[in-house]
């Protein structure tokens, strides 16, 4: 059985891992920081996911080794990994921050293996709306990430990687 920090660093590098593989199919940028502050000093706020990550302004983003709100544009996907239900409604945050899209994955205690419920959210308004497939990548459904999460388990992160880009080939 995995504790909560394995669990939780294992469920972001496969994320990672499928963030990048579809950004080479695609032959997109993608610029990731893990664990980043994102602040906004002049709404006296700010908010640390567990990664962010730029796609449309992955350009300017390339080379920085910080986030700084009050010039970058906002991350394109946040992604949070919670192991438990969490009392603290980070959407009115992210939504201030004009987060676009966030991707939550709540794990299930005492399983094996990372075993979970992935949850789509997108910006509309000042709300989150949550829909089985996001903004950034709008043929990748939840349910198909979790398929990715647990072949990483069963077959192994490579085959599974495999099959991945053998899915998004079928997709463009």
């Amino acid at each position: 059985m995995m504790n909560p920090l394995e669990e939780h660093d294992r469920c972001h590098k496969l994320i990672e891992s499928l963030l990048l593989v579809l950004a080479d199919e695609l032959n997109v940028r993608v610029e990731g920081y893990p664990a980043p502050t994102l602040k906004r000093p002049d709404l006296q706020m700010g908010a640390e996911p567990d990664a962010a990550y730029y796609i449309q302004h992955a350009a300017e983003m390339q080379g920085k080794h910080g986030v700084d709100l009050s010039i970058d544009p906002p991350p394109d996907l946040i992604f949070e990994v919670e192991l438990s239900r969490s009392s603290l409604n980070k959407f009115a945050l992210y939504a201030a921050l004009r987060i676009p899209e966030v991707w939550r994955y709540i794990s299930k205690p005492g399983k094996t293996f990372l075993q979970g419920s992935l949850f789509i959210h997108y910006l509309q308004g000042d709300r989150y709306i949550e829909e089985d497939c996001g903004l950034t990548f709008p043929f990748l459904s939840a349910g198909k990430i979790l398929q990715f999460i647990d072949q990483s388990d069963t077959i192994g992160l490579m085959p599974a990687l495999r099959n991945l880009r053998q899915w998004i080939q079928t997709q463009i």
